[in-house]
């Protein structure tokens, strides 16, 4: 499993990736929207998830997520956030999950991100053609 991390902070960007390639085949980084909407696009089919934070320059978690969601609907988009989480959930498009910042228990939040991705996959027929992630609707 892929995931695409998105945070323009440095220490955060260096140390959340290194708990993520824990758990996590390959972690790809983006420092704000724009540089990931072309990580995205180079790597269209190799990422399962996308945890961004969302106070960024360029372009913000939100604007990345509404981005994301018009070009592949069915690709999970987290965001990790020091500001009202309750705020980042009364939009359009929604993130598949939302954690405070800093993140107190990465262990839960990685697992919830690895559970949501799994679900997104358990079609027999993307198993059967070795298509992953499955964005086949469920």
């Amino acid at each position: 499993m892929n995931v695409l991390l998105v945070e323009d902070e440095d220490i955060i960007l260096t140390l959340f990736k290194y708990l993520l390639n824990l758990e996590f085949t390959e972690v790809f980084t983006a420092t704000d929207g724009i540089e990931a909407t072309k990580v995205l696009a180079e790597n269209f089919g190799k990422i399962d998830a996308v945890i961004t934070d969302y106070m960024m320059p360029n372009m913000n978690g939100m604007q990345l997520l509404f981005h994301i969601k018009s070009v592949f609907p069915d690709l999970p988009v987290f965001a990790h956030s020091a500001h009202d989480i309750d705020e980042l959930q009364q939009s359009e498009f929604q993130f598949d999950g939302v954690f405070a910042k800093p993140v107190g228990d990465t262990d839960a939040m990685i697992a919830h991100i690895i559970e949501h991705v799994q679900q997104k996959s358990n079609c027999s027929m993307c198993e059967c053609l070795k298509i992953q992630p499955c964005y086949c609707p469920s």
